[in-house]
């Protein structure tokens, strides 16, 4: 069975990109944040945002290869979906990294940590040049809750299997 993301996606408000405008520019110095960092306390770049302008459109993440969507741990916030590129879905395990999946155009990623408001079981790398359109939390239970609740129900127990097998993974990698 498939699920369709067309029509689910807002439309582009232009209103919205005036606001970020201002927003953007009025902006000073002093609302720095501190720079992201790992679980190991190492430095780790935010993903590239498309800029907004006229011609951009707003909720679009631009990947290079390598670039890291997000960590093992940080906030579920966001879901992507994949409009072209490759991403690796992967943990890590002291130096190691172990790649357990691969997302492709038109699949979605980050979807389990939105869902279930958990912190995200798995870290997520560009592997090529990749675009995403994001996702909100609310698009997302939207969605959800127009399913039937059967529906709903097998999704909950499938999401929680896929955590389990997840942290299972993960305990056997740090065993070895």
């Amino acid at each position: 069975m498939a699920i369709s993301f067309s029509g689910m996606i807002p439309p582009i408000d232009k209103t919205s990109l005036a606001r970020d405008k201002v927003t953007r520019t009025e902006k000073g110095s002093g609302d720095r944040q501190d720079p992201p960092v790992d679980s190991a306390g190492a430095y780790r770049p935010p993903p590239r945002r498309a800029p907004r302008d006229d011609v951009s459109v707003p909720g679009v993440l631009h990947l290079d290869p390598g670039d890291i969507l997000f960590e093992e741990g940080d906030p579920g916030d966001m879901a992507y979906f994949v409009e072209e590129g490759v991403l690796d879905i992967f943990l890590r395990r002291g130096e190691e990294t172990i790649t357990v999946n691969t997302i492709l155009r038109g699949q979605v990623v980050g979807e389990m940590a939105v869902i279930d408001s958990a912190p995200r079981s798995t870290s997520v790398r560009a592997s090529a040049p990749t675009r995403l359109r994001e996702i909100a939390p609310a698009t997302l239970h939207a969605m959800i809750n127009r399913a039937d609740p059967g529906l709903q129900a097998l999704m909950k127990t499938l999401l929680n299997r896929l955590r389990m097998a997840t942290n299972q993974v993960g305990e056997t990698i740090k065993e070895v």
